[in-house]
């Protein structure tokens, strides 16, 4: 197996994320579908959809740019907090995988970033971040986790 790069795609609203250069279009569906298919020209396999207070929801913005594209592969930020029950996630992320034939990945952020702005009340960081972590992750395209 070969090694896969990703990219990063601002998602957010307003410009000036992490230092990035004001724009026209910054935020619009077309500039992400800009970013995303030049990462795919370039060989990218697809990019980063960061998640966060204030964000477009991030499945939307990835099931946009799966549309749009042919290759590329969006990584989806998920904050367990953010997607209770975590079966809404799954079953989301399952659906728009099987739509763009396998390109859905998911990265699930456990870190900290205001956790009850995200409805995340129950974390217990650094102690119970893992624990969380793995009551979120125990669902799979079909429901509870097969062991």
């Amino acid at each position: 197996m070969s090694p896969e790069f990703l990219w990063y795609i601002p998602n957010t609203v307003e410009p000036g994320h992490r230092g990035d250069d004001t724009t026209d279009g910054w935020g619009s569906v077309e500039y992400s579908t800009d970013l995303a298919r030049t990462a795919e020209r370039h060989g990218w396999g697809g990019a980063l959809l960061g998640t966060g207070w204030g964000r477009p929801d991030t499945f939307t913005v990835a099931t946009a740019l799966a549309a749009r594209t042919t290759t590329f592969k969006p990584l989806i930020a998920v904050r367990p907090g953010y997607w209770r029950p975590a079966h809404f996630a799954a079953a989301a992320a399952a659906t728009l995988d099987q739509l763009s034939r396998g390109r859905v990945l998911v990265n699930i952020v456990s870190g900290l970033d205001h956790l009850a702005a995200y409805g995340d009340a129950r974390s217990d960081p650094p102690n119970g971040t893992s624990a969380h972590r793995s009551s979120c992750v125990s669902y799979d395209s079909c429901g509870p986790r097969r062991t």
